[in-house]
């Protein structure tokens, strides 16, 4: 009853007509920010007219970004369920309990699927039936998204450490300790991952090895994942601001500098083409110039924004705790539409196959698509 009211209720909303797009590349988004660089840009088209596919109702709240693999949806719910759902109608596939809520993001890789939860267990699952692989536990709990590079799997934990473990069977390759909580998922710069965390710094550590080769003094507690466009590390802090940090020197390229606002920035930047894209709790999404950080636009939200952006085509998509999935133009940022979810989007989209899927705080799963029946 309550997915059918919702449904009748949103497609009853006027979303603007637009220009259809072209055909989108099938591809996947194997983790949080669609690849290991973390940049938010979707390898497909996002919809310019979107519809609603399906809706699949979790029941609890929905924090966790998903996965999505060869037309199989990847999820984390707040009642500790792992969900595996079916891209063409929503179908539950399989679902794993944890021990605790899971708000770690999962990366999915070779035929495992890995991720944490608020009890410290990081377990990596058999993507075909959700049957438990390997079990490997820190000593607290586990936010971080993870990133899978090679044999290794990668994440951070609230015990200030980031670990390195091997993707086969979860055994310990290294771990680097920090001096505080490490809420980040880790990016990966050339040879290089790099973390921020709650001590203000921002480390540049070898894959192979787990030591540091560099690190910035950022100064501000950093919950968002840095952002790689190639050439760039691009990192936002709980203050505010926005860092562009050259890889190669560890130099700050430049700097936003003291916000005139106070509100924190928890979502992650995306980075493409020339341009920054990040949004803050204080309800606004700016876009930067990447090359010298000045501010090319803005747009206001309804409601603070903690989900982090992503980029596809000349699109952008971010969900708002106003219940809305914005979508608006990369060149100018006006909006092109807005998706009336009902429930708050803390969690942050996930784009391929042409669709856009992501999760509410009233516990629902949402996946969009352009009304082409692409992927089914």
């Amino acid at each position: 009853m309550r997915y059918s009211l919702i449904c009748a209720a949103l497609l009853s909303c006027d979303l603007a007509v637009l220009s259809v797009a072209g055909e989108g590349i099938q591809t996947e988004w194997s983790m949080f920010r669609g690849n290991a660089s973390r940049d938010g840009i979707a390898r497909c088209s996002l919809p310019v007219k979107p519809s609603i596919r399906w809706v699949y109702d979790a029941v609890k709240p929905v924090v966790s970004s998903a996965a999505v693999c060869d037309k199989i949806v990847y999820i984390g719910v707040d009642d500790g369920n792992l969900l595996a759902l079916s891209l063409a109608d929503g179908k539950l596939l399989w679902k794993f309990t944890s021990d605790d809520s899971v708000q770690s993001s999962p990366a999915v890789s070779d035929g495992r699927i890995f991720f944490g939860d608020l009890d410290g267990k990081f377990r990596a699952l058999d993507v075909n039936n959700g049957a438990v692989l390997w079990t490997f536990e820190a000593q607290n709990k586990i936010i971080s998204s993870p990133l899978v590079t090679g044999e290794s799997v990668l994440f951070g934990s609230y015990d200030n450490i980031l670990y390195c473990l091997n993707v086969m069977n979860g055994e310990l390759k290294w771990k680097f300790e920090t001096d505080a909580q490490v809420h980040c998922g880790p990016c990966l710069v050339g040879t290089d991952v790099v973390i921020a965390g709650c001590d203000g710094m921002l480390r540049f550590i070898n894959a192979s090895t787990g030591k540091e080769r560099a690190k910035v003094e950022v100064g501000e507690y950093v919950a968002a994942t840095p952002a790689f466009d190639g050439r760039y590390v691009y990192a936002a802090t709980y203050g505010a601001r926005m860092l562009c940090v050259d890889p190669k020197s560890a130099g700050i390229v430049w700097d936003t500098g003291e916000p005139k606002t106070q509100a924190q920035i928890v979502a992650s930047p995306s980075a493409s083409g020339g341009q920054v894209v990040f949004a803050g709790r204080d309800r606004v999404i700016r876009c930067l110039s990447a090359l010298q950080g000045k501010e090319i636009w803005r747009f206001n939200a309804r409601g603070q924004i903690d989900s982090s952006p992503v980029l596809g085509g000349d699109l952008i998509a971010f969900g708002s705790d106003d219940g809305r999935l914005y979508c608006l133009a990369l060149e100018t940022g006006s909006e092109k539409w807005h998706f009336d979810a009902g429930g708050g989007i803390s969690g942050s989209p996930a784009a391929a196959y042409d669709c856009i899927i992501f999760g509410t705080e009233d516990g629902l799963v949402y996946c969009l698509d352009a009304g082409k029946g692409v992927g089914k």
